[in-house]
């Protein structure tokens, strides 16, 4: 029997925190839930709001107070306290870079935030 870590030490239910999926369209925001159980995951809360037709357009939000009275609207309706989001590929930026070699402790947020300039 393979048991992980926290199976065998599980979190208080009132100390987890169960995020929510959110996926923003031009046309809808979707809302999905997944929780874990004895025999894996079943589909928890979930809705559904569309957008109207404008608000978002190619990836840009155009109407922000309509985006956001439709996102208050589902987080009112099925009490979201927490939410994992993606950005889309095409709003995302790569880039590579090198740190320096040292012999003691390297901060790498610092460099990453010299190089981002």
């Amino acid at each position: 029997m393979k048991s992980s870590f926290s199976d065998l030490f599980p979190v208080p239910a009132f100390l987890e925190m169960r995020p929510m999926g959110l996926a923003i369209s031009e046309r809808a925001v979707h809302v999905v839930e997944f929780i874990k159980g004895p025999h894996g995951f079943t589909l928890g809360r979930f809705g559904m709001r569309e957008i109207p037709a404008g608000a978002i357009k190619e990836g840009y939000v155009n109407d922000k107070a309509v985006v956001t009275d439709v996102l208050s609207s589902l987080q009112k309706e099925l009490s979201i306290e927490f939410v994992n989001a993606s950005l889309p590929e095409e709003k995302a930026y790569v880039f590579k870079t090198k740190f320096p070699r040292a012999g003691g402790v390297v901060d790498f947020r610092h460099s990453i935030e010299l190089r981002l300039e």
